[in-house]
C-alpha cells in the first residue's frame, strides 16, 4: 500500500497543480482585463475631455463670430457715416469753392484777422478718396486759435486738419496756420451709387 499511497497522492497532486495553475491564469487574465479596462476607461475620458474642450472652443468662436459680425456692422455704419461726410460737387472746383465759402465762415466767426485762404482744385487722388488741400492762415487770439480748431473738428463735412503751426503766446495775438484735407466725390458718384 505504501507504493499505492504514494501514486494516489501523487495523482491527487497533479490535479491539485493543475487547478492551481488554471486558478493562476484565471487571476492573470482577470487582472489583465482590469487593466485594459482602465486602459480603455482612460481613453474615453480623455475622448469626451477632448470633445468638451472642443465644444467650449465652438462656443466662444461663436460668441467671437457674433462680435465680428457686430464689429462689422459698426465698421459698415463708421464706413457710411464717413462717406455721407464728403464734400460732394459736380467737380472739383465747385467743391473748392464751396470749401473755401466754408473756411472764410470759419475765419469770419472766430474773429481772424488778415485772414489768407487757398483751397485746390485739383484733388490730390488715393485708394479710397479724392481730397482737396487746404490752407487757412490769419492773425488771432488763443481763443480765436481754439475757436478755429474746434469749429474745423465739429464740421458737418469731414475736414482733416494735417498740420497746425502757431507760436506759444497766451497772452497775445498771434499769426497761426491750419492747412489740411477736404474729403471730396463727384455728386455723380454719389447718385450713381444709389439705387
Amino acid at each position: 500500500m505504501s507504493v499505492m499511497s504514494g501514486l494516489s497522492k501523487r495523482a491527487q497532486s497533479v490535479p491539485t497543480r493543475a487547478a492551481f495553475l488554471i486558478i493562476v491564469l484565471l487571476v492573470l487574465a482577470c487582472v489583465y482585463i482590469l487593466v485594459e479596462l482602465n486602459a480603455h476607461k482612460q481613453r474615453l475620458a480623455q475622448q469626451v475631455e477632448n470633445v468638451t474642450t472642443q465644444v467650449n472652443n465652438l462656443a466662444v468662436f461663436a460668441e467671437s463670430a457674433d462680435e465680428w459680425t457686430q464689429r462689422a456692422g459698426l465698421a459698415e455704419q463708421a464706413k457710411t457715416a464717413w462717406l455721407q461726410k464728403r464734400w460732394i460737387a459736380e467737380t472739383p472746383g465747385i467743391a473748392a469753392a464751396n470749401a473755401q465759402t466754408y473756411l472764410q465762415s470759419v475765419a469770419q466767426n472766430a474773429g481772424m484777422e488778415n485772414v489768407r485762404q487757398s483751397v485746390s482744385s485739383d484733388p490730390l487722388v488715393t485708394d479710397h478718396d479724392e481730397l482737396l488741400r487746404f490752407e487757412l492762415l490769419g492773425i488771432g487770439s488763443p481763443d480765436t486759435i481754439l475757436s478755429v480748431l474746434t469749429e474745423l473738428s465739429l464740421s458737418e463735412k469731414s475736414v482733416i486738419v494735417t498740420e497746425f503751426s502757431a507760436p506759444i503766446r497766451t497772452d497775445r495775438r498771434t499769426r497761426f496756420s491750419v492747412s489740411g484735407f477736404f474729403p471730396y466725390v463727384q455728386s455723380s458718384e454719389v447718385s450713381g451709387s444709389q439705387p
